[in-house]
């Protein structure tokens, strides 16, 4: 007798063919989708590449800014191009010509046709003002470009000093502002910092011992810089004017010390800090290895102040 034919065992290539016409089908429509999405994107930066070469091509401005570096001025290829410090502006005169070398400390587009920069060089800050149109022909590509900058780079600023309508409170020079000619990149910083200057310059929580559950804002809103962020963004946090000011008065008091020890006859020394030698009364040192030998760092200098009015050093 022979054996009947199972009829699933007819039925499952067609089943396969199906399932693999299934498949194809949607590997076409991907592949279409894929396709389509590469011709818009190709679409899309062509017609922005167009609209780029045409606001190129008509900004009366493109030799007023840039990167220094790449800027079809040739001046602003000169590094060693004489300018001044921010700190020489408090005493300006309406309409003098500077050059400054400064960090962007803020920048705000107001509109298409103005901008709004404050420039920081070590804690002394000043506004500087892009408007359109004017004498140099200031364009507003030239306008958003400004406003586009990131915090913290470095630009070479040309411009005039005016006497604003009424005092800048955001800056320490609050009774001049500067009317930017011309604008170079120096130096870009990253669009995004660790921490921002602005606000280190707000005190650290008194209470360091955080939780999860602590907010990030103080009660105005504003991010909180712990001691702990700030010390590992040091030289951020001391971009902040604040300690800005705390190097200054730490110089300022070793100055007059040494000027009061100068006056009264003292003779500056510099007595070695390497000795080959443990020093005197068996106390701990640290040694270190100074070539094939062993050195200490030395812990007082006391010995060689003695040896120094050996020396007919009376002070």
């Amino acid at each position: 007798m022979d054996a009947q034919e199972d009829p699933s065992l007819s039925s499952r290539p067609k089943e396969g063919a199906e399932a693999e016409k299934t498949q194809s089908k949607n590997a076409l429509k991907k592949a279409a989708k894929e396709k389509d999405k590469a011709e818009k994107a190709a679409k899309r930066h062509a017609q922005e590449q167009q609209e780029k070469e045409r606001s190129d091509a008509s900004d009366t401005a493109k030799h007023l800014y840039g990167t220094l570096q790449s800027s079809s001025d040739p001046s602003t290829t000169l590094p060693r191009q004489k300018s001044s410090e921010l700190a020489e502006l408090y005493k300006a005169r309406e309409n003098q010509d500077v050059t400054v070398d400064a960090r962007i400390h803020n920048a705000r587009v107001q509109s298409a046709k103005l901008a709004f920069l404050v420039l920081r060089e070590e804690a002394h800050t000043i506004q500087a003002v892009i408007a359109e149109g004017g004498p140099h022909k200031i364009s507003r590509q030239m306008v958003k470009w400004c406003g586009g900058i990131s915090g913290e780079s470095i630009v070479r600023v040309t411009g005039l000093i005016k006497q604003p309508k009424e005092p800048v409170s955001s800056a320490s020079i609050s009774n001049f502002e500067l009317h930017v000619e011309k604008i170079y990149l120096i130096s870009e910083a990253a669009q995004k910092l660790p921490v921002q200057v602005k606000d280190c310059m707000r005190a650290p929580p008194v209470n360091e011992e955080t939780t999860e559950e602590e907010p990030d804002t103080d009660s105005q809103g504003a991010p909180v810089v712990s001691l702990a962020t700030r010390l590992n963004n040091r030289v951020l946090d001391v971009r902040a004017a604040a300690n800005q000011a705390i190097f200054q008065l730490q110089s300022g008091i070793s100055n007059l010390f040494i000027e009061y020890m100068t006056k009264s006859g003292f003779c500056w020394i510099n007595s070695p800090k390497l000795v080959g030698a443990a020093t005197e009364g068996g106390a701990n040192v640290f040694e270190v290895k100074y070539f094939e030998t062993k050195a200490y760092l030395s812990q007082s200098p006391q010995f060689f102040k003695q040896m120094a009015i050996a020396m007919d050093m009376k002070r």
